[in-house]
């Protein structure tokens, strides 16, 4: 009959022992999946942060160059 306690203890034991690897399994889980996230995130910040660089690089070269002037007074007015 003690033997029969001491069996039924490990089995209490076993099971509350499988409980709490199964919780911090899943911290852990939760845990990867947060760091994740937060590591695709930076990734998508610095794809956002090249794609603003190049297009100011693309578009900047363009805005440097000084426009045509355009004087309406040195237009030569027709004498009819």
């Amino acid at each position: 009959m003690h033997w029969a306690k001491e069996a039924a203890e490990a089995e209490r034991l076993e099971k509350q022992m499988k409980l709490e690897n199964d919780e911090n399994n899943k911290s852990k889980n939760k845990d990867d999946l947060a760091l994740a996230i937060q590591n695709r995130n930076r990734e998508r910040a610095g794809q956002a942060e090249n794609f603003f660089d190049s297009l100011i690089e693309k578009y900047a070269k363009k805005a440097e160059k000084p426009a045509k002037k355009k004087n309406s007074s040195a237009k030569k007015k027709k004498k009819t």
